[in-house]
Formats: C-alpha cells, structure tokens, sequence
C-alpha cells in the first residue's frame, strides 16, 4: 500500500471514529475517548502537562501570573499543587518519574512526593488539591481533548523478549 492510500485510510478511519464519538454523545450525553491500536505507544508530551498546568494556575490564581514556567523553586502551597497534580498526570500518563523530574529540574523522588500528596489529597478531599487537579484536567481537555477517567494502569513488568528465548536460555543453561 503506497504512504498516499494509507494516509487516506487513516483519514477514513479518524473520521468514522469522530462521527461515531459525536453520536454517541448526542445519544447518551456520555463523550468516549478511543484508542486505536496506532495511538499505544503514544504519550502526552510532559511539556504539554505543564503548560495546561501552568495555564490553570494562571486562571485559577492571577497573582501567579508572573511565573513563566512550573520548574521555578516556589514554596506557596497553592502553586506546589499544581506542580504536583502536573506531575501525577503525568506520571498516570505513563511518563517515569526521573523524567518527569528531569523536566521539572527536581529529582525523581520529589515526584514520588508529588503523586502520594495528590493521592492524599483525594483521599482526604482536600479541596485546594481538588480544585487544581479538576483546574488542570479543564485545560487538558481543551488543549489535546477527552482524558480518559479510567487512568490507572497496569504496572509494565514483562519483559519485551520473546518467550521462547527464556525457553531457550533455560535448555542452553542447563546443558541439555
């Protein structure tokens, strides 16, 4: 199949998924996000986390209007929220917390902290937390649309090999 049909299937594909969404909610209310097997692999960049992150703090908070970026070192509670809440999203998103740490100029385990205090705050319904975190989502949704609710995933432990290898490895290893 030549680049110029594919494209062209994928465009077919987008739209009857699109058309399909859009009935769907016009039916029962209820807006669907689809992943198709291509979008697996796919992540939402980290930088786009913390600009919807940033951007919701900047509405949510005008004072903090100033603040350019998420990776200056601030210690009000209200602006560490949304630092936290970009980084569990982003974590849930399936980025690793060195990475994320990475981009925001901290270390991994300031990510740990970040996810168990916006767990945390969940937990305890601790409204500023609440707030930021549904703030955020907002902006997440307009920018790259609908998040899926169900953001728990499954810790990806298997190895990428191929099970026969292991089969092999053990015949090899064990002298037979």
């Amino acid at each position: 199949m030549s680049d110029i049909q594919e494209l062209i299937l994928q465009h077919n594909k987008e739209k009857d998924i699109s058309e399909f969404k859009q009935r769907f909610y016009e039916t029962y209310a209820i807006k669907l996000y689809i992943y198709t097997p291509s979008e697996k692999e796919k992540q939402i960049p980290i930088g786009v986390f913390h600009d919807c992150a940033l951007a919701a703090l900047h509405e949510a908070h005008p004072s903090y209007s100033s603040i350019k970026s998420l990776q200056n070192r601030n210690r009000f509670r209200t602006y560490l929220v949304y630092v936290q809440v970009m980084s569990y999203l982003a974590h849930k998103e399936g980025h690793s917390k060195s990475s994320i740490g990475k981009f925001l100029k901290r270390n991994h385990a300031t990510v740990i902290n970040s996810c168990k205090m916006i767990e945390n705050g969940f937990f305890s319904n601790d409204k500023t937390v609440q707030n930021a975190y549904n703030n955020t989502l907002k902006h997440l949704e307009a920018y790259v649309g609908i998040i899926p609710k169900n953001t728990e995933r499954e810790a990806n432990t298997k190895s990428k090999l191929d099970p026969i290898w292991h089969e092999a490895k053990d015949f090899i290893t064990s002298g037979s």
